[in-house]
């Protein structure tokens, strides 16, 4: 990265080689926290990705949704249940209830934080179980939203809970 910023600020005109040593080194970094391999940081790293675009949409700050407003309505939370499920499904040839779970406990976390975004993936998860309308329509709803987003190879972007914390779904 030394070299990268040194010859950056010398000012030479190597822009490619920069690029390419930047490129590298961004490369090199993200191995000790993210590996491509691991279905896991996948999964965690796409959570990450399709929410932040949402939530700066509306405004808000990830892990600190209200939980008592829209925000948790059935119709946000189904579309959070079928951003998770759009993931898993395209992430993996198959989810176990395990995966199912936890990938839903985690993008709850992330909107509502830890101890709110498991009782309400929870609730979520039961309410979707027992044939809740809301819940099933705007979760199927951001479940093909989000495996779209993949077949396109993200040249668009899932916007399932922003569409239902905005009244359009």
């Amino acid at each position: 990265m030394a070299n990268f910023l040194s010859r950056l600020f010398k000012g030479k005109k190597r822009a490619e080689a920069s690029q390419a040593g930047f490129t590298e080194h961004a490369i090199d970094s993200l191995k000790d926290i993210y590996d491509p391999e691991n279905e896991d940081d996948r999964i965690g790293l796409a959570l990450l990705v399709i929410l932040r675009k949402q939530l700066d949409l509306l405004n808000l700050e990830m892990g600190f949704v209200p939980a008592d407003s829209i925000f948790a309505s059935e119709k946000c939370r189904g579309a959070l249940l079928g951003t998770a499920l759009g993931i898993l499904q395209s992430e993996l040839s198959e989810s176990t209830n395990r995966q199912i779970i936890d990938t839903t406990i985690a993008a709850f976390s992330l909107i509502y934080g830890d101890t709110r975004g498991r009782a309400l993936a929870l609730q979520t998860i039961r309410e979707a179980g027992e044939g809740n309308s809301k819940v099933e329509e705007c979760s199927d709803w951001a479940l093909l939203d989000t495996k779209g987003v993949y077949k396109s190879g993200g040249l668009t972007s899932a916007a399932g809970f922003y569409l239902a914390a905005s009244g359009m779904i």
